[in-house]
């Protein structure tokens, strides 16, 4: 048979066993069989029905960005500076070539992390910079 273990009117699990093990748990305040409903964790009990919970939507942030969307990040200055730096900086330049491949950035990658921190040891970002734009979303 099928059981859910509730606490205050809450489904805290759903298992399979027969009566007699049932009977043995404590620390729930129902046990009902629920061979024939189908229900799952989190649903609502009012001692007689069960409930599904209302969805909790929240809204999408994303931390993906198009190449235009990252570039919208930085300033101005902040773009003119590394572009005049990756004219003398061939760890730039591979780092700038690796994100026009990318289709998209995403700003918690280990690739773009390392970019960004290779900006800052050169001098182009600060450490308030670096930080302001790795923690930036994009709300959809």
């Amino acid at each position: 048979m099928q059981y859910a273990l509730i606490n205050n009117g809450i489904v805290e699990n759903v298992i399979m066993a027969d009566a007699g093990f049932i009977a043995t748990l404590t620390g729930y305040t129902d046990k009902v069989d629920v061979s024939n409903i189908e229900i799952g964790v989190g649903w609502l009990f009012d001692g007689t029905n069960f409930m599904q919970p209302e969805a909790v939507t929240t809204a999408p942030v994303s931390k993906q960005f198009t190449q235009l969307e990252y570039q919208s990040l930085f300033t101005l200055d902040e773009l003119v500076a590394i572009e005049v730096a990756a004219e003398t900086s061939a760890t730039l330049r591979v780092l700038q070539r690796m994100q026009q491949a990318a289709t998209y950035i995403v700003l918690d990658d280990p690739r773009t992390i390392q970019g960004m921190q290779a900006l800052v040891s050169l001098s182009l970002l600060t450490q308030a910079r670096y930080d302001e734009i790795l923690t930036h979303t994009y709300d959809l």
